[in-house]
């Protein structure tokens, strides 16, 4: 959004019958939501949509001046679209457009307001990220990487899902007298491979199958 003072005024051709301007601003990025204030003037009425939404309104017949009306927009995180609609009922019709407030995030704000040589790698990294979201010479490279993203996404929702479950702790496993598989008195035992075969490398942790299976494919086990 331009924060310049502009007022445009122009003839209208058929004097008696209404004319109606829509006037769509350049897309405004921001990284944080927030609200901007703005200051209006028009010849005659005035319509404000903020992301398809009426934020202002007013029905009146008036020459355009700077100043005749504020209006108080909730920006969004990320895009913001704003678009005025002017209504002139007769004669000349015109516009004016200003911010009150500086459209810059607290965060960016602040560290602009340090001199660049005490400014932390946080700060200036707070001030490139804000730059690269507004410059206009960048919305080529932020409608690609949107893009991209949107393709990203679509493409994951059609990858195949795989069911996951993570093992709980193994009970303990002991040798059974024979004859009698309630008799849980006997030694507890682990995972493990005959004594004549080279050892699990699972160090002092309970090995599991897949310690097994990389045992199996070592060569100096076959």
């Amino acid at each position: 959004m331009d924060r310049r003072r502009q007022v445009r005024r122009r003839q209208a051709p058929h004097a008696g019958r209404p004319e109606l301007r829509h006037l769509p601003f350049p897309d405004h990025h921001d990284q944080a939501a927030r609200k901007l204030v703005v200051s209006l003037g028009s010849d005659d009425s005035i319509k404000l949509w903020l992301n398809g939404s009426v934020s202002f309104e007013k029905k009146i017949l008036r020459g355009v001046a700077p100043d005749q009306d504020k209006a108080t927009l909730d920006l969004v995180a990320g895009e913001n679209r704003l678009l005025m609609k002017v209504a002139n009922g007769g004669g000349g019709y015109g516009f004016f457009f200003r911010t009150l407030q500086s459209s810059l995030p607290a965060p960016v704000l602040a560290a602009l307001k340090l001199p660049a040589a005490k400014r932390n790698a946080a700060q200036k990294k707070t001030i490139a990220d804000h730059y690269r979201q507004i410059a206009p010479a960048l919305k080529p490279v932020r409608d690609k990487l949107a893009a991209a993203g949107k393709q990203k996404a679509e493409l994951e929702k059609q990858l195949p899902r795989t069911l996951m479950t993570v093992s709980v702790k193994p009970r303990p496993i002991r040798i059974l007298p024979r004859g009698n598989w309630m008799d849980d008195s006997g030694p507890v035992v682990t995972p493990g491979v005959p004594g004549f075969l080279p050892a699990l490398e699972v160090g002092d942790r309970r090995a599991n199958r897949l310690d097994l299976a990389r045992w199996i494919s070592v060569r100096t086990t076959r």
